[in-house]
């Protein structure tokens, strides 16, 4: 499986040095933001030349965070949000756009995806919509699994965070969920400041990684470990190891 991680862990590096670490600690990918400031990040207002000088410097993009208009503004403007997003992501040739829907209320599942399909149908073809789910800015997992099966399309998944459905004590039926899953987000543990997922999460990402491959599963297992909002957790050339050394672990279970 493909491995990436989110720019949250990297604040100090820019574009070129996250991906000297994509190679340097054994990634294949890494997760870039729409961000204003910060010198790995990708600029709201980046224009075509500051575009195509992310895409050189990248390397490969596993998806974009895109701080993109939620549904509470409308379908018509979650819609042009979203194409936007799409059409960058396209000039950097990154696969897939992750995106909030904001907090739903019943119902909003609907005008979700009517925002998505005009998102999709005016947007550039190449490129993916993945929502994660989110304790305060996005949908829970069941609620993304059904806008997921109301668009019918390959083109919209979930990018599944196990830590933000253990927050809300919502228990994913992987049954249902993993077939939309597109990416998976690994939270470290903060509390022990280590790379590597909290001990009460470990068994349910054991399970889904080893249930993945029965899914076609092709997209990113990716770490999340946000430095960029706490710079006293521990730096990424601590963290990315731990992680690694965790990965084997896994990969050395199902074997």
């Amino acid at each position: 499986m493909k491995l990436s991680f989110t720019t949250m862990a990297t604040p100090e590096l820019t574009v070129l040095q996250q991906a000297q670490a994509v190679t340097q600690y054994g990634f294949r990918g890494v997760d870039l933001r729409m961000q204003t400031g910060g010198s790995g990040e990708i600029p709201p207002d980046a224009e075509a030349e500051r575009l195509e000088q992310i895409r050189r410097d990248a390397g490969t993009v596993s998806s974009i965070l895109c701080y993109n208009a939620q549904i509470d503004t409308g379908i018509g403007k979650m819609a042009e949000s979203v194409r936007q997003h799409l059409e960058i992501a396209r000039a950097i040739q990154a696969p897939a756009i992750r995106i909030f829907t904001g907090k739903l209320k019943d119902g909003d599942e609907r005008h979700v995806c009517a925002a998505l399909e005009r998102a999709l149908a005016e947007g550039p073809s190449g490129v993916d919509i993945v929502i994660q789910n989110h304790l305060n800015a996005s949908t829970t997992v069941r609620q993304a699994v059904t806008i997921c099966k109301a668009t019918n399309t390959d083109r919209v998944g979930i990018v599944l965070s196990p830590d933000h459905a253990q927050m809300i004590g919502e228990e994913i039926d992987l049954d249902e969920t993993l077939p939309y899953v597109k990416q998976l987000y690994i939270a470290g543990d903060e509390t022990r400041n280590m790379g590597v997922p909290t001990q009460q999460l470990q068994p349910i990402y054991r399970r889904i990684i080893q249930a993945l491959p029965e899914y076609h599963f092709d997209g990113y297992l990716t770490l999340k470990w946000e430095r960029c909002w706490r710079r006293e957790l521990a730096s990424y050339d601590v963290v990315f190891p731990q992680f690694m050394e965790w990965m084997e672990s896994c990969r050395n279970q199902e074997t």
